[in-house]
């Protein structure tokens, strides 16, 4: 099964009874980055013991992979990163254009807590269900 996600994710590295990331080990190393998300942690410092292709997928669309994947993958690998970065400008650009209009229709600012928390869940990929314990 591992060997069939190394034909699709050169990537792929297992060691210590885990699954790394080749490409962002040293990147974060070299750049010490924090982890903001737990997704990244695992296939960077832990080694993730699952091998879902969900998983392995949602690595791949990761800012801090595709940074690493510009600075160590081959050419393809690269191609498809970039667009994935520029893709998530985009939408980052969407998320500023939400919250410009959640500050103009909240004027009476009841609801503007609300709403910001919602898109803080949203930014930081976490999950809806977080959002009680957020407020």
């Amino acid at each position: 099964m591992i060997t069939e996600y190394q034909k699709q994710h050169k990537w792929i590295e297992f060691k210590n009874g885990g699954v790394f990331c080749s490409y962002c080990t040293p990147y974060c190393e070299e750049n010490n980055i924090q982890f903001r998300c737990e997704t990244d942690k695992y296939f960077i410092k832990v080694g993730s013991t699952s091998i879902k292709k969900f998983n392995i997928q949602r690595h791949c669309k990761r800012n801090v992979h595709c940074q690493a994947v510009l600075k160590y993958g081959s050419d393809d690998e690269k191609i498809d990163a970039q667009a994935l970065l520029s893709q998530e400008k985009t939408s980052n650009l969407d998320l500023d254009n939400i919250l410009h209009y959640g500050r103009t229709v909240c004027k009476d600012k009841t609801l503007l807590p609300l709403f910001m928390g919602v898109l803080y869940l949203v930014k930081n990929d976490h999950a809806l269900y977080e959002f009680e314990r957020l407020m």
